[in-house]
């Protein structure tokens, strides 16, 4: 919530003046509407706030609203404003400030403050000694909303500003500052507010970091980029709602950085660590599911399609998957069966490493096991069998043993009820020229003979026992009878290759 407050380049940020010795009834009439325009009223109206010490939501929210009255003060009465305060909640604050009699005790009192006994020169002098503070330094210091917006700021100006042979060290150095980076990522990782008070996006404190982070990307090596991997489903969900608000500066904003950490981060797949990869398919499955705009959901399917060809070690991808949440869990299978389905439109090395990591993860992951045979049409594993000559032994065999890892009983009825959708003559051929490497595919071969094979032979003889009955049958009037519904589709397919081999050895 408190990401969307309004901080602009103004001296009235709010619109209204900041809290002084004689302007109270003016202060407190903007800060309660900022208060109810940000949901953070009922902390003031509620009396027993002790019921809501220990909920999480109340310490967050109470701690906001804090910050929201303590920003909006004058330096010259901070230190009054801070006596009154001190170790009070919000409510508390508000009930101090409202039984202060301002008129007269506090006017003096900020006269008094403002004395000092230190000469000009003198004060000078110490300021000059002072180093000058960089904005990763500021940022981790920062308490307040208003310090935060100052910080980023000062980042992002420092990184503008730098010269040209000095600013990616820079950009390098302020994504190796661990404590600056962890502060960045919890301002991105506030729940976004739906626009409320966002009346110019730049001015907000996720505005400007979104600003200082897409800065920064722009500028660090890749090696630094990682660092940000997990903001990609913060941002994928900023994207969303700036594009449902029409926010086309944040919307913008949050497109370009999404396409950078996806793109720069598909070449490091091969060297991330596995809590890395979680998050980088996390942000490849936002942007696939979830995303309209073609770019960033084109960018999103070449880094899972770039995760297939370089993770196709078991026990590391069984590793990533069990990190994933049980939404990302689903995504992955479901993108994976994608692959399979539209196989015959996809790389021939993407459906390759694909099924050899379907296999790998059945064989070591009982819960993706599941979740396949729950997701999953055997059919399409069948297809790849059917055009088996497109691919190399090995996808085969993979594709035989994560049949075989489904069961005898689960493959036995999907081949008996589904037989009819099978092209039975291509998957005893390619069958046959299987036996001739008997050696690299070992008892799958006779497996798969036992389970599926025996089935189909039954319909391919059925078809031979047809066509002897009806001798004049050609290959034409087989398919025909398939398309006008005579005979099921894929029997008419294995009767027209009977059919055309008996028409060829006519002809001999």
């Amino acid at each position: 919530m408190a990401a969307s407050l309004l901080h602009s380049q103004t001296n009235d940020p709010f619109g209204f003046p900041p809290l002084n010795s004689s302007n109270y009834t003016a202060w407190k009439t903007g800060m309660e509407t900022v208060l109810r325009e940000t949901d953070l009223w009922y902390l003031m109206e509620r009396t027993n706030q002790k019921s809501n010490n220990k909920s999480n939501t109340w310490r967050k929210h109470n701690k906001w609203a804090k910050e929201l009255m303590e920003e909006h003060v004058e330096d010259s009465f901070m230190d009054c404003f801070h006596d009154l305060t001190e170790k009070k909640n919000a409510k508390q604050m508000w009930d101090a400030l409202a039984n202060h009699d301002f008129p007269d005790e506090t006017l003096n009192k900020a006269k008094t403050w403002r004395k000092t006994s230190k000469p000009k020169d003198t004060m000078i002098n110490e300021i000059k000694s002072v180093p000058l503070e960089t904005g990763s330094e500021a940022l981790k210091k920062a308490k307040t909303l208003h310090e935060t917006c100052k910080a980023l700021d000062k980042m992002t100006d420092e990184l503008n500003s730098a010269p040209q042979y000095s600013v990616k060290t820079l950009a390098n150095n302020m994504a190796s500052d661990e404590g600056a980076v962890e502060k960045l990522t919890s301002i991105l990782e506030f729940e976004p507010l739906s626009g409320r008070l966002i009346f110019n996006s730049e001015n907000t404190l996720i505005g400007k970091a979104l600003l200082l982070l897409d800065s920064l990307l722009k500028k660090v090596t890749p090696e630094n980029i990682i660092r940000f991997l997990k903001l990609g489903e913060q941002l994928c969900k900023l994207y969303l709602e700036s594009a449902v608000e029409s926010s086309n500066t944040q919307s913008q904003l949050c497109g370009g950085i999404l396409l950078t950490l996806c793109q720069i981060g598909s070449p490091l797949i091969s060297v991330l660590k596995e809590g890395d990869l979680k998050s980088y398919l996390a942000l490849c499955f936002s942007l696939i599911n979830s995303v309209e705009y073609f770019d960033l959901k084109k960018a999103g399917m070449e880094g899972f399609h770039k995760f297939l060809q370089y993770c196709v070690s078991p026990s590391k991808t069984k590793s990533v998957f069990t990190r994933l949440s049980y939404h990302n869990q689903r995504k992955f299978t479901d993108n994976c069966v994608g692959i399979i389905q539209n196989a015959s439109n996809m790389p021939v090395n993407v459906v390759t490493n694909c099924i050899a990591l379907l296999n790998g993860l059945v064989q070591e992951s009982t819960e993706f096991l599941y979740q396949l045979k729950q997701r999953t049409n055997l059919g399409y594993l069948l297809n790849l069998l059917t055009n088996g000559v497109n691919y190399s032994r090995k996808c085969v065999r993979d594709v035989l043993e994560t049949l075989r890892s489904f069961g005898d009983a689960f493959v036995t009825s999907y081949v008996r009820e589904n037989r009819n959708s099978i092209d039975a003559t291509m998957v005893i051929k390619n069958y046959h020229d299987w036996q001739h490497y008997q050696d690299f595919f070992g008892d799958l071969l006779n497996w798969f003979y036992s389970t599926v094979m025996v089935l189909l032979n039954d319909m391919v003889v059925a078809a031979q026992n047809f066509a002897e009955e009806h001798p004049f049958l050609t290959a034409g009037t087989a398919f025909a009878v398939g398309i006008f519904g005579v005979v099921p589709v894929a029997f008419a397919l294995t009767l027209g290759a009977i059919a055309a081999k008996q028409e060829s050895d006519k002809r001999k």
